[in-house]
């Protein structure tokens, strides 16, 4: 099927020639073959997008928790012989910015649109999206969404994610250059005549009739940079969260764990948010409390809120993955505390949590590598910071032991105790206590690692 949006009558080779002298830099420094040059101008002028009587949609079984499909040839595909328009549906320059779009209401049609290219189960009943349909979407993201850079020479000027029409969500990657299944390219342009980004697929050798396309691997917007759109849009809006637990509820563990005395203890708490833990430690008698999250909003909001409280008390904004070592050289700390900072990074949406326990080469899907490998580096710098021997990690998960004792122990932080905070019980009747305990629509019990570095790094 061939679809034309046909405009007003015009020279149509007039319309074209300008689109091409227009473009004519960007196309030279471009890998498109010079003799799709004017079927480029021609199908962009006219809005052609004709694949769908090229290719066909296969949809294959996958051990992944979400769609995967194959575009397939119909007839065999000459090299360089024709190309295809891929249409960029959606467009936004951050997480925080798509959950405006999902609710935008003049947006019409947006949520059930995305939805149907990401194949997710359950219809949208209106033009607004719901939570639930919210959810699902920006859950995919890392899947489908895909970074576009406008530059002016080598200055960058803006960087806008985009979701591809159905042909450019579901082309598939090749391994990699080398890859004998490797038969077509993706290349994207800027529109200066319509200030968007085009798309374009293009054989790079005869194809047989019946044989999937594959184009090189691409990058996709990073798990991480999502989830710190999510965090810092949420501490806009969001008071005060104590995720999991309150000091008053940790306080005797931490006590019980603790290896110097209270006043000489340098504590860490590790992705801080808006909860009052370091506040409270402060105020109980712990002089020494740096609180660190990667949301600059919410570590603003925390100074005017608690201030330096007597002294002592710090906030500052990091990558935990790469703490500066001049604000926290190594062996500094005496105690260390997540409260579901770790569970961050491995929740993957209707995934679950990765188990980390396979070998990278096992995995199948880039981005839970990416997410592997973000916690990973986040525990290794939690190990640097730490005074060995008296030095302990304070970890209160969601997650169950046989997915967290391997992640920690694989970054030589040793699990002495395991404590199970608040057992789950089926029979409660408090609504806000049973959400604490859910996700992913089922309910798991709070555990709290407490680890040391007796094991060299």
């Amino acid at each position: 099927m061939t679809t034309v949006d046909n405009q007003e009558p015009e020279c149509k080779v007039g319309l074209e020639e300008k689109w091409l002298e227009a473009h004519r830099e960007q196309l030279k420094h471009s890998e498109l073959p010079e003799q799709l040059w004017t079927t480029l101008a021609e199908k962009v002028v006219h809005r052609i997008y004709d694949a769908g009587n090229y290719i066909e949609f296969h949809r294959v079984d996958s051990p992944l928790k979400r769609c995967q499909f194959q575009v397939v040839a119909l007839n065999s595909l000459e090299e360089a012989d024709d190309l295809f328009l891929v249409n960029h549906i959606w467009n936004f320059s951050s997480v925080a910015e798509a959950h405006t779009h999902l609710h935008d209401e003049n947006i019409k049609g947006l949520s059930s649109r995305i939805a149907q290219i990401f194949d997710l189960d359950f219809e949208a009943a209106d033009s607004q999206c719901s939570g639930k349909i919210e959810a699902e979407i920006i859950d995919n993201l890392v899947h489908f969404a895909f970074p576009h850079v406008i530059r002016s020479g080598s200055e960058t000027l803006q960087e806008i994610y985009s979701v591809y029409d159905e042909l450019g969500s579901r082309l598939q990657f090749a391994e990699n250059k080398d890859d004998p299944k490797l038969n077509c390219k993706f290349i994207s342009i800027f529109d200066v005549m319509q200030q968007r980004f085009i798309s374009v697929i293009f054989t790079t050798r005869r194809i047989e009739a019946h044989e999937e396309l594959k184009r090189l691997p691409a990058a996709r917007i990073e798990h991480f940079q999502a989830q710190k759109s999510y965090w810092t849009d949420r501490f806009d809006t969001e008071g005060q969260c104590e995720w999991l637990a309150s000091y008053s509820t940790l306080k005797p563990l931490i006590e019980e764990s603790r290896k110097c005395e209270r006043e000489d203890a340098q504590v860490i708490i590790l992705g801080c948010g808006n909860s009052t833990l370091g506040f409270d430690m402060h105020k109980d008698g712990y002089p020494n409390i740096s609180s660190v999250d990667f949301a600059e909003n919410v570590i603003d909001q925390m100074k005017v809120k608690h201030g330096t409280g007597s002294g002592g008390l710090s906030w500052h904004v990091a990558d935990l993955r790469a703490l500066p070592e001049t604000e926290f050289p190594c062996s500094k700390f005496h105690f260390a505390i997540d409260k579901g900072t770790l569970d961050s990074m491995l929740a993957l949406g209707k995934q679950g949590w990765i188990n980390p326990n396979v070998n990278f080469e096992d995995l199948e899907d880039e981005t839970w590598v990416k997410a592997i490998s973000a916690a990973q580096k986040y525990l290794k710098e939690v190990h640097r910071i730490l005074l060995p021997t008296v030095g302990v990690f304070f970890l209160v998960s969601l997650g169950s032991p046989e997915f967290r004792v391997p992640l920690l122990e694989k970054c030589n932080l040793e699990v002495q105790q395991i404590k199970l905070l608040e057992p789950q019980r089926q029979d409660r009747e408090d609504d806000e206590a049973k959400l604490k305990l859910k996700w992913n629509g089922q309910y798991h019990n709070k555990h709290i690692y407490i680890c040391t570095t007796a094991k060299p790094q």
